[in-house]
């Protein structure tokens, strides 16, 4: 089986493996449509067909495995150049493939020519099928009007209406505190595949295996989860060069990068924050640095001795709590991301993690 095979076997199972029967039908299409315009638009414009069949064929797919369409573009370049590696493709190849993914909902910008002609060809789709004619934004209506132009189709009788995209509602420490209060405030969470709550709670990741890998090991997906539903819109995974965030180590890097993490000898914690636990699993006699930020949770108060955190995995025993912690060797430091922070998507180029800045179409 050729790599090419293999990753045509796997979006068909994802595909096929859907339980509801009309959006499995509307997936389909819309997946072997797009696919089937990139191949087109490949060989027009002279790129590589196949893997631009490829890319077409994969650029919705996270969210028809996971149900989750927010920051489906983001999460599915990670879902795909996983994927894709498994399967025994390049590195230079699967790059190609995932930045495209990645870029692709970043219909107002102007990224590398593979980028652009998933954008295209995606858009495209949407119109031909009737559904990209009534609400369409101005960076939308702009390129699809390009690519119909590109392609000698009639459009003269196009009843666009461009639209002004609304912006979501902001994120705040106050709102993080809330939802992770909530969230416990209805028991424990328990770590089972018969637990709609903890099952929630990873739903954004793709693998198989994230049930598996993540036992015992949840405290920082727990920490996403708020975070996304407090109004914080972020990947699963910055860059191919960064972990997940859930890992509690990609938090860290995360906070010292964007400058939020604080040593907790500088900075008096409050509500909202996310503490970072330091060495709280191993036995005192490991190596140094064995262990080193391995667990997180957030801030609901502080007296000035205790804090009280709302924690998933607590104590490594596979479930929720909201527990009280001192302030002693245990505690590393906090992460305060400020209220109205919004994670800037396009200011990386997601495989080699390298600074970008896109022009606007």
């Amino acid at each position: 089986m050729t790599v090419r095979e293999n990753a045509i076997m796997q979006a068909d199972s994802i595909l096929c493996a859907m339980s509801d029967r009309q959006k499995r039908t509307v997936a389909l299409r819309h997946t072997y449509g797009v696919a089937a315009l990139c191949a087109m638009l490949a060989a027009k414009r002279g790129l590589d067909v196949q893997l631009c069949e490829l890319m077409g064929l994969m650029h919705d797919l996270y969210t028809f495995k996971t149900g989750h369409k927010n920051n489906h573009s983001y999460n599915g370049a990670d879902m795909a150049r996983i994927m894709l590696k498994r399967a025994g493709m390049e590195e230079t190849q699967y790059a190609i493939i995932a930045n495209a993914l990645y870029n692709h909902s970043a219909k107002a910008y102007v990224h590398d020519a593979y980028s652009e002609l998933l954008k295209d060809a995606d858009l495209l789709h949407y119109y031909l099928s009737g559904k990209a004619t009534a609400t369409a934004s101005n960076s939308k209506l702009k390129r699809l009007q390009s690519v119909l132009d590109e392609l000698n189709i009639p459009h003269d009788t196009l009843a666009l209406t461009p639209i002004t995209e609304l912006p979501s509602e902001p994120f705040s420490c106050a709102k993080l505190a809330q939802v992770a209060q909530e969230l416990l405030s209805h028991g424990e969470i328990r770590a089972s595949r018969d637990n709609s709550r903890y099952m929630a709670i990873i739903a954004a990741l793709p693998d198989d295996s994230a049930f598996d890998e993540l036992c015992n090991s949840w405290c920082a997906q727990f920490v996403f989860y708020c975070c996304e539903l407090a109004g914080l819109s972020i990947p699963i995974r910055r860059s191919a060069t960064h972990d997940r965030f859930a890992c509690v180590g990609a938090w860290v890097s995360f906070g010292k990068d964007e400058g939020f993490y604080t040593d907790i000898s500088q900075i008096v914690p409050q509500r909202g924050d996310i503490v970072i636990c330091n060495r709280t699993h191993i036995l005192p006699e490991a190596p140094e640095g064995k262990g080193t930020f391995d667990h997180i949770g957030i801030v609901l108060d502080f007296d000035g001795e205790l804090l009280t955190v709302a924690e998933g995995n607590y104590g490594g025993t596979n479930r929720s709590a909201i527990t009280k912690r001192p302030i002693d060797a245990h505690i590393a430091g906090i992460l305060r991301i400020p209220d109205g922070y919004t994670y800037d998507f396009l200011s990386h180029n997601f495989m080699t993690g390298e600074r970008v800045e896109p022009m606007r179409l």
